[in-house]
């Protein structure tokens, strides 16, 4: 990715697009940079008043987060047995399971089986004299 442009050159460059009657293709001949570059910095200054870089509009946005992403870590705690599915629904996302996914996990959710509780207790399938595998007889 490249760097972004210095302040000193993009002042320049809108400086030099509403000083005069010239092209955005002009400009951005004149300055080395693209005729889209040169109007989204016209556009922006014209629109914020302001030519600074918009470094945190990279990529894609969160679909869960502030009081959401609360709220799941609430229902976590609550409901650590819910499937993603039911967390979804019981909030009202409308992202999909993968995204709920995607948050526990930023989260560091752990799905691990806890062993702290009772364990199962699991019954011998056979008397402890009665013969094995092969030596039964079928008749």
């Amino acid at each position: 990715m490249a760097a972004s442009l210095s302040m000193d050159l993009r002042e320049r460059i809108v400086a030099a697009y509403e000083r005069g009657n010239v092209s955005c293709c002009a400009v951005g001949a004149r300055f080395g940079v693209a005729a889209s570059t040169v109007s989204k910095l016209v556009r922006q200054w014209r629109t914020e008043k302001s030519l600074k870089p918009h470094y945190d509009r990279c990529g894609r946005k969160r679909a869960i987060t502030g009081g959401t992403e609360k709220a799941l870590e609430k229902s976590l705690r609550e409901c650590p047995d819910a499937t993603l599915q039911e967390r979804k629904d019981a909030l009202g996302l409308t992202c999909s399971v993968k995204t709920v996914w995607v948050s526990l996990k930023r989260l560091k959710a752990s799905f691990k089986k806890n062993r702290s509780g009772r364990q199962s207790r699991i019954a011998k399938m056979s008397l402890s004299n009665a013969p094995t595998g092969s030596s039964v007889s079928r008749a």
